[in-house]
């Protein structure tokens, strides 16, 4: 982990959930955090809607899922934006949503 970046633990949302790691990359211009596609598939994350994302590509709308992260011993729920990262150098950015309730702690 470096000043850019977050390690965090996210969980499954499977019958049986399951734990998976990863760095997240820091992103205080995001609103809102966001996961890669694939990875949101890969844990079945809870579909509860879509969002309207302006951003360098443009505007689009994106799937929202629910989301389940722990960092430093604590756990937040966040509703993230899902897109394409897999050209990207992280899975996931935590936005501003994160690090507000992160700050709150």
């Amino acid at each position: 982990m470096d000043e850019y970046t977050v390690d965090i633990i996210t969980l499954s949302q499977t019958e049986k959930p399951w734990k998976f790691q990863l760095t997240a990359m820091i992103d205080t211009g995001a609103k809102r955090s966001s996961i890669d596609e694939m990875l949101a598939t890969l844990l079945q994350l809870e579909p509860v809607g879509e969002i309207k994302v302006s951003n360098a590509m443009g505007k689009q709308e994106r799937p929202l899922v629910k989301i389940k992260i722990i960092h430093d011993d604590r756990e937040y729920e966040l509703e993230v934006s899902v897109t394409d990262r897999s050209q990207l150098s992280y899975p996931m950015i935590v936005g501003r949503d994160f690090l507000e309730l992160w700050k709150s702690n």
